[in-house]
């Protein structure tokens, strides 16, 4: 299959009302390794994925996907959000929903189905209310639905932001064996720990710019612009 990357960004920016959440961004996502927006509260990591994942419209600039390939509305990519909808019917339904929206056989939906629970951890749930699952368990379904026809693309929007350090880890642990499957994940997170564990490409946001991209490994080993510096000595101490 043709890869819809690299995604391109090229002086987008996004005012809401009066309020200027991402100014002049100027940026190319390719194949590789994970990218991580990282920054504060409030930098405008969620806004940028909703305008790659084509949820909302920049006011000004242009995003395009692999134009040489692609055209129309992107297909391959998905995106979980910090707190995901979940329909309320069972875990199974819920899946089915998105299967039967991209028109895939009845034939093939259980095993699609069995798959995509496996790479989670969660085939027992298969007829458990879904809304009656733990906020961790939630989080795990939503990556599970997302990821059900194979994306090249999955944005994952603060996935683990409100989850205890054991429902962290094995989202953590569930992301990496997702990346190692060869999706490319874009992951936004104010979580310096996080951002090292993941290791990838860090893309450092502050107030609506993008101030730093970088390996992981040079982000935190090297010396960084003033913004990056301050967020830093902030978020460790």
């Amino acid at each position: 299959m043709a890869s819809i990357l690299p995604l391109e960004l090229k002086n987008v920016s996004y005012l809401k009302q009066t309020n200027l959440i991402l100014e002049n961004i100027n940026l190319k996502i390719e194949k590789g390794t994970p990218k991580i927006l990282l920054g504060a509260n409030g930098a405008g990591k969620t806004v940028l994925m909703r305008i790659c994942h084509g949820l909302i419209k920049p006011t000004s600039g242009t995003i395009q996907w692999n134009t040489n390939l692609i055209q129309g509305k992107i297909k391959q990519q998905t995106m979980v959000f910090q707190r995901p909808i979940m329909l309320r019917q069972s875990v199974k339904k819920n899946l089915e929903f998105v299967l039967k929206i991209q028109k895939v056989s009845k034939t093939i939906m259980p095993t699609v189905i069995e798959a995509s629970l496996s790479q989670v951890g969660m085939t027992k749930y298969l007829n458990y209310p879904a809304y009656l699952l733990s906020q961790g368990e939630q989080q795990k379904l939503a990556i599970a639905r997302a990821c059900l026809l194979k994306p090249q693309v999955l944005f994952l929007d603060e996935p683990t932001a409100s989850l205890d350090p054991t429902s962290t880890f094995s989202i953590e642990t569930i992301i990496r064996n997702i990346i190692h499957a060869g999706t490319l994940v874009i992951m936004s997170t104010h979580n310096l720990a996080q951002a090292r564990r993941l290791q990838g490409e860090i893309i450092f946001i502050s107030k609506g710019r993008v101030i730093q991209k970088c390996s992981a490994h040079n982000f935190f080993s090297q010396k960084q612009p003033d913004e990056v510096n301050k967020f830093l000595r902030f978020e460790s101490s």
